[in-house]
């Protein structure tokens, strides 16, 4: 007899829960309803169109329930993006990420001047971008970390070094960008924090409670009327919980390695 698998969403981030129900509600057009879908119901993303067999007015409030506290869920975290600081967190990092690059290039070249000494202050400069390696795919918080270091590192060279290899400009640059990121990445913080505490997670929660409520009204009508009307909405949640597990598995894996590594006496250098 299918059922629906128990799955907790608790260890799924914010994001990732959202996608997962979202797949549920889309998956909701399969399941039968009191009103009947009839011959003239489109079918929806590939499902079946819904039919009366096996309905019941407890798993039509269910279904509406779920929807209701799933749109409400989707609202909160519509708002919260229209924060302004973070757009402008978003566009600062994207500056950041091209002066970086930038940065980098300018400093492999110069390393290869043809005067000697020129070559020689740019290939210190070289070595301190290199040394802590591409930031700009990693995530905001520890490109920040990253590009700290690096910036630190090029202010303590001796002066005659970052005149003759031309970086202030680059350097200037980078560091006014970071500034500003760091600046607005504070506001942003500051407004999400009180939402992501208050009314998304009570968003969240509720449709996480929903969601749960379907399962349990779903698994019960099975047992009363057969898995046949359930079993094409059945399949593709515990599909999805298959695959959004798969991926948490991963991320808790590279994780746990990323922290075993770390323990071990990484040589490289800590990202303050």
């Amino acid at each position: 007899m299918k059922q629906i698998e128990r799955w907790g969403l608790a260890r799924l981030h914010i994001q990732e829960c959202f996608g997962f129900l979202k797949g549920i509600k889309a998956a909701t057009d399969s399941l039968p309803t009191t009103s009947g879908g009839g011959e003239d119901r489109p079918e929806v993303q590939g499902l079946s169109a819904r039919s009366s067999e096996g309905a019941s007015q407890q798993l039509d409030e269910a279904v509406e329930d779920f929807n209701e506290k799933f749109d409400r869920f989707d609202e909160t975290l519509k708002e919260s993006e229209k924060n302004p600081a973070a757009a402008l967190a978003s566009d600062l990092d994207e500056q950041r990420d091209k002066f970086w690059r930038l940065l980098n290039a300018y400093t492999k070249v110069m390393a290869e001047h043809p005067t000697e000494a020129v070559a020689t202050a740019s290939g210190k400069a070289r070595d301190i971008v290199e040394k802590y390696g591409d930031p700009t795919d990693l995530a905001q918080t520890e490109e920040t970390g990253v590009i700290h270091n690096v910036l630190a590192d090029i202010d303590a060279l001796e002066e005659e070094d970052k005149e003759q290899s031309g970086i202030l400009p680059w350097y200037n640059k980078l560091s006014e960008l970071q500034a500003a990121f760091e600046a607005a990445d504070r506001q942003r913080a500051k407004a999400e924090g009180a939402k992501t505490k208050g009314v998304i997670k009570q968003a969240r929660l509720e449709a996480e409670a929903a969601y749960r409520n379907l399962v349990k009204v779903v698994n019960a009508a099975v047992i009363f009327n057969g898995e046949a009307p359930y079993a094409e909405f059945i399949d593709e949640v515990n599909a999805q919980m298959e695959r959004q597990g798969a991926i948490s598995d991963r991320r808790d894996t590279l994780n746990a390695k990323k922290k075993e590594e770390e323990g071990e006496g990484d040589d490289r250098p800590v990202v303050q």
